[in-house]
């Protein structure tokens, strides 16, 4: 959807009697997913046609934002500020280019043995608060929902698909 006025716009400029155009543009796929394609675009001449091919670069995007992210952690990282700091600017810094709609910080509690959710960020199309709401404040023992069977196990994971990790519900 919020691809359509560029959209719109590249063919108008076809239409107005441009030359060939290039543009990047998502298409929502059968399973609900988007896929990002890259389109070129020839005019027929003398025909009210145009020759339009598209390659699939999903890839190269997601490659893309994760660049972006690496590149605002390490500046971040290199100018030294303190940990609530850091922590603030992580939790938009990472999830953003990666079109992520939350993220959470969490804190071991020693003392408890638990991990805490110390500090959420969410996208602003999320309803107000949601996130924060379920979150905040929350805790986990060792081994129980997904930050906390990380920490349990000292090594990262990665869950493709959140919906479909186990854990998700307590997490």
């Amino acid at each position: 959807p919020e691809d359509l006025p560029g959209v719109k716009t590249e063919f108008e400029a076809l239409a107005a009697g441009g030359g060939r155009r290039e543009f990047q543009a998502r298409l929502l796929c059968a399973d609900g997913t988007y896929a990002w394609f890259l389109w070129i675009a020839n005019p027929v001449p003398g025909r009210q046609r145009l020759f339009l091919a598209g390659r699939e670069i999903s890839g190269v995007k997601r490659t893309e934002r994760r660049h972006v992210a690496e590149y605002a952690v390490s500046r971040f990282l290199s100018e030294g500020w303190g940990i609530p700091e850091t922590t603030s600017f992580l939790l938009q810094a990472i999830p953003l280019p990666l079109g992520w709609d939350a993220a959470a910080f969490w804190q071991t509690d020693e003392a408890r043995k638990v991990l805490v959710c110390a500090q959420t960020w969410q996208a602003p199309s999320l309803s107000h608060g949601a996130f924060e709401n379920a979150f905040l404040g929350a805790t986990l023992p060792p081994g129980e929902g997904l930050p906390s069977r990380i920490w349990a196990s000292g090594r990262p994971a990665w869950v493709p698909d959140l919906k479909e990790d186990p854990d998700l519900a307590r997490s």
